[in-house]
């Protein structure tokens, strides 16, 4: 599990903005005086810190987590909702994607968000409930099956869920999953601290958002994409609790007739569809449209495109067997 930092700098001049103590912030955060004076006194950049305390201070603060952390500028004093967010390539594209296939922009999805999240947060933490009366179920049922084989003289491994901390029985992590329900922890973070949950393991909210893209897929009303890898799809970051994902990917293929260089500009953010000259959406000019969004791709800097020399002599080396 990636460990979770933050800031001294930021996580003071938070607390200081709210016009909170250290002590005001310990009662409201459920993190000690001691530890916020510990982290505030350090003259690191990032202090490592558990996933308990973080999250703890950033739900009290308010603040996002890469704020909290110092992987993000503090937004200016008295101005919270002035949104100066860097969106990664993919992000955008989505954006840019969405308003291709809908004709919303940025700040239209921006606005109805609290809405959708709101319903999405809700019925996932009703499956979160649920999950856990089942699991919890079905551990009793393994539970008694245990004592009547070991009352036979059989021996049996006492049944354990895989993924509970080493330090929890099985009574304490259920009742810490029923917790995460009642406080609203969609990712179940409070159980977690430096014990990270095998890969296959999802946070629920993540869970829940995949198994509702896929149900849409098969429906045919979306067409969307999300990290196979369940680990990189549902990591415990506190920075990336949502799982990589593109959405209208048939929107994407009538852009770039299904040109792998073309798709990967706009994956990559080499350039955006805004970008894209406004005669190229043109349909007879679909092809020019690909051509130069290939060309945008193969001209850019990076990596991949850097052109690799070697010496004769470092060839003749490279070939020795």
């Amino acid at each position: 599990m990636k460990k979770a930092v933050i800031s001294p700098k930021n996580l003071k001049t938070l607390r200081e903005r709210k016009g909170w103590s250290q002590e005001e912030l310990a009662k409201i955060s459920k993190v000690t005086s001691r530890t916020i004076l510990a982290i505030e006194k350090s003259d690191k950049e990032q202090v490592a810190a558990q996933h308990k305390t973080f999250a703890g201070l950033a739900k009290a603060l308010g603040e996002r987590p890469g704020v909290l952390s110092g992987e993000e500028p503090l937004p200016e004093e008295g101005k919270p909702y002035d949104l100066h967010v860097q969106l990664s390539p993919q992000v955008r594209l989505n954006f840019d994607l969405i308003k291709k296939k809908y004709g919303v922009d940025i700040l239209d999805i921006i606005n109805v968000a609290p809405l959708l999240f709101v319903s999405a947060a809700e019925e996932s933490l009703q499956r979160q409930q649920e999950q856990v009366d089942k699991e919890e179920e079905e551990f009793a049922k393994l539970a008694k099956l245990w004592y009547q084989i070991s009352n036979l003289g059989e021996t049996l491994s006492y049944p354990n869920l895989l993924w509970i901390p080493d330090d929890y029985t099985p009574e304490h992590y259920f009742a810490e999953r029923r917790h995460a329900v009642k406080i609203k922890d969609l990712f179940e973070s409070n159980i977690y601290d430096d014990y990270a949950p095998p890969a296959e393991h999802s946070n629920p909210f993540a869970d829940y958002l995949y198994d509702v893209s896929q149900k849409a897929i098969l429906r045919g009303t979306v067409q969307v994409e999300i990290e196979d890898n369940p680990y990189h799809r549902y990591g415990y970051s506190f920075s990336a609790c949502v799982p990589d994902h593109s959405v209208c990917l048939d929107i994407l293929k009538q852009i770039t007739l299904g040109s792998v260089d073309a798709e990967r500009a706009l994956n990559q953010g080499v350039v955006s569809i805004s970008e894209i000259p406004q005669d190229l959406w043109e349909p007879r000019k679909a092809g020019e449209r690909v051509a130069w969004l290939e060309d945008k791709y193969l001209q850019a800097p990076g990596p991949e495109n850097d052109e690799f020399t070697m010496s004769e002599e470092e060839l003749s080396q490279s070939l020795e067997i």
